[in-house]
């Protein structure tokens, strides 16, 4: 008996241990850190932000606009950063919402396949998926991700 509850003691401290570590700010703010991710940006729920996130974004932005990182001033650099922190915090807060909306597999397949078709030929569809750092499993996760998105957007604004 005394070694049962010296086991659901222990299951307990670890479960409270794995609680703490994924919700506070401080731990998260380390464990960032320790990973080199960067500081801790913003924290929602358990998803954090760190600094490399809105960087990887930053540069992602500069990308698709052709635009080059060094020829922005810091002034201006730390207001686009800002803005972009900003969108991840929504786009988090969002996915958190959305998280239980359920997703049609065949809306995720009739999707997927309309991006698809863009492409002629195989071979430039798999360079665009590899350009983009997908597979087509992984689209297919943010596919259906957009759609739950979409379908609670839907229902928030559908009532006003």
């Amino acid at each position: 008996m005394r070694r049962v509850l010296i086991l659901l003691l222990v299951l307990g401290l670890g479960a409270g241990t794995g609680e703490y570590l994924s919700t506070s700010f401080a731990a998260r703010k380390w464990l960032g850190h320790l990973v080199r991710r960067g500081d801790l940006q913003a924290l929602i729920g358990r998803r954090g932000i760190y600094e490399n996130d809105v960087e990887r974004a930053w540069q992602a932005e500069l990308f698709a606009v052709g635009a080059n990182a060094q020829e922005i001033g810091p002034a201006i650099a730390a207001q686009q950063k800002g803005a972009i922190l900003q969108r991840l915090v929504e786009q988090k807060r969002t996915t958190a919402a959305a998280a239980g909306e359920p997703v049609d597999s065949a809306s995720v397949a009739r999707e997927t396949q309309l991006l698809r078709d863009q492409f002629r030929e195989e071979k430039n569809w798999q360079q665009a998926l590899s350009g983009a750092g997908l597979t087509r499993r992984g689209l297919q996760r943010e596919v259906a991700r957009n759609l739950g998105h979409r379908n609670w957007l839907e229902k928030q604004i559908a009532p006003r």
